[in-house]
């Protein structure tokens, strides 16, 4: 247990520095911007980010952190399955490895690996441990 703690704390800093290299790499006109589906750290501060659960992100905020997760990155066709699917946090974490074999979401077997990877990531770091 003490491991999956340590595991946690290391993909929220990671996640955190991931935030700050979009926040300080984000065009001057614009202005820093979240991730879609994420909350808006630019306009209301960590404090709120902090209070924000990723249990309750919908399709666009699952989508926006799979998207963050540049060692593991997804192809564009596996993203575009996920976002067709709309596929929110709930179902996120319930995902069978079968289910993302399916042949309705057309995912390519190396996509499979990665997104499976990246569910268990997504998992330990909101403290859902049933995969």
């Amino acid at each position: 247990e003490r491991q999956a703690v340590i595991d946690s704390i290391a993909c929220d800093a990671i996640a955190a520095a991931r935030r700050f290299a979009v926040l300080a790499t984000s065009p001057a006109e614009t202005g820093p911007a979240s991730p879609v589906g994420m909350p808006d750290v630019a306009k209301h501060g960590m404090e709120e980010h902090e209070d924000e659960s990723a249990w309750e992100w919908d399709e666009e905020g699952v989508l926006g952190w799979l998207r963050s997760q540049s060692d593991l990155k997804l192809s564009e066709d596996c993203l575009e399955s996920v976002k067709a699917a709309r596929i929110d946090s709930e179902h996120f974490r319930q995902a069978t490895e079968e289910d993302w074999q399916s042949d309705e979401l057309g995912l390519e077997p190396e996509d499979i690996t990665k997104i499976v990877e990246l569910q268990r990531r997504f998992c330990t770091r909101i403290g859902a441990v049933d995969l």
